[in-house]
């Protein structure tokens, strides 16, 4: 094994939209073989997409280390390709990430998302490496402070940083070891990225991580004549269910044309609010709510959270998505501070919900079991929240102090007539 440099690196994302991230950040460091630096940087980017409202919500678990400017200034992926490509495909260098399967993945998809080819390279984790060699498992935070590490002031989710981070953890491993790293690494396989030989490329007819089938990179496109087929006469059929319980369903081809119904229901001069839903911001309707003639009660805006959560209950209009409904119209959400819920229930003249295909079920059984054990999990990971979920991925039925599973609701019939709105969009949105 030749190994004259080596590569730790790190990536950080605007968002994980749809199951793929979009990249603001990518922060490295190069050092030789005695972990002496040669070179370090963190490549700002501008992720051309929306950023995920948690990433800067005040005393989040996770979130970035810059503003949304800072990135929003800096070039696109497209402008660092080359350097990108250089620092992880040079010859005889090694190249490593702390958990870094999804980091593999999304810098892949950016590749395939402006038309590049993909990178080839080798990337080990070198956390599969640790948790071998110290019996724990845990993230690249416990193993800074398990071995005692200096963090010199730097922070987590700090992409550059991290990078860092990971290098010294390696070098602990060396020393304490008393092996060289080629050495350690022998009974490790490294993932390989874009040569035929690549261990976990997504091609011409593959499923990518989120289950969703992919063609030249572009989610739905296998089969996509039949799936949007199959979309439209499942509409057809939960609008009817809808309807039947006094609720307004509407079907859209695609987000822009979601966009496009969502601002016909909103009139000019209402004062609109929401939940935390994802579906909401990946089809653009916050920045255009924010950007039209609206009065956007924007709750990451206020200190108060619980006053600008009060406001929901005046509202002209409520947006929102749900966890699950069923194929005859029936919907299901979860909740843990319940303010989502209860505005659903009773309060704004008008609920506008934005709901992908996805997450239409069969009954109200197959619902409830998609909200406890698709949704819930990967909220509760996003929120950073310590509950069995976010290590099991599935329910566990707990009380943890953390559990977002408090309140459940569903919604069966509307006693008011153009209250709720349903539009739902051929694509597959949120969680």
């Amino acid at each position: 094994m030749t190994d004259t440099s080596y590569l730790f690196f790190d990536i950080e994302c605007a968002n994980n939209f749809g199951g793929t991230g979009k990249i603001c950040s990518f922060g490295y460091v190069l050092c030789n073989r005695d972990f002496s630096v040669i070179e370090t940087d963190d490549l700002l980017m501008n992720p051309d997409a929306p950023f995920d409202w948690y990433l800067f919500k005040k005393g989040s678990r996770c979130h970035l280390a810059y503003s949304k400017e800072e990135y929003i200034k800096n070039p696109k992926f497209p402008q660092y390709y080359q350097k990108i490509s250089s620092l992880l495909g040079a010859e005889d260098r090694l190249v490593f990430g702390f958990g870094c399967k999804g980091d593999l993945k999304t810098i892949g998809a950016e590749c395939r998302r402006y038309g590049f080819p993909e990178i080839e390279y080798a990337c080990y984790d070198i956390r599969i490496v640790l948790e071998k060699f110290y019996g724990m498992q845990g993230g690249l935070g416990a193993f800074v402070e398990r071995l005692g590490i200096d963090t010199g002031g730097m922070e987590f989710h700090d992409s550059r940083a991290d990078a860092i981070f990971t290098m010294k953890v390696t070098e602990n491993l060396t020393r304490d070891s008393g092996l060289p790293l080629a050495e350690l690494l022998k009974p490790f396989q490294p993932s390989r990225r874009g040569g035929p030989q690549s261990t976990s490329r997504i091609t011409k007819h593959s499923v990518d991580g989120t289950g969703r089938h992919t063609y030249n990179g572009r989610r739905g496109g296998l089969m996509s004549e039949f799936i949007t087929r199959r979309n439209e006469l499942l509409a057809t059929k939960v609008i009817k269910g809808l309807e039947s319980r006094n609720m307004s369903g509407y079907y859209a081809a695609n987000k822009e044309a979601a966009l496009k119904k969502a601002l016909e229901l909103i009139p000019e001069g209402s004062t609109v609010t929401m939940g935390g839903g994802m579906s909401v911001h990946e089809i653009g309707l916050t920045d255009a709510l924010k950007k039209g003639n609206y009065k956007f009660i924007d709750r990451d805006a206020y200190e108060d959270k619980r006053a600008a959560m009060l406001m929901a209950y005046d509202a002209d209009v409520y947006l929102a998505s749900v966890n699950a409904m069923t194929e005859d119209g029936v919907l299901v959400n979860i909740d843990g501070n319940s303010n989502r819920v209860s505005a659903i229930a009773q309060g704004p003249k008008k609920v506008v919900f934005i709901v992908g295909m996805n997450k239409v079920c069969s009954d109200v059984d197959g619902a409830m079991k998609r909200a406890r054990n698709v949704a819930a999990p990967i909220n509760a990971q996003r929120f950073g929240l310590s509950t069995p979920c976010c290590k099991t991925g599935a329910c566990m039925n707990c009380k943890s102090p953390d559990t977002i599973c408090c309140q459940f609701l569903i919604t069966r019939f509307s006693h008011h007539k153009d209250r709720i709105h349903v539009i739902l969009v051929n694509d597959s949105l949120g969680f």
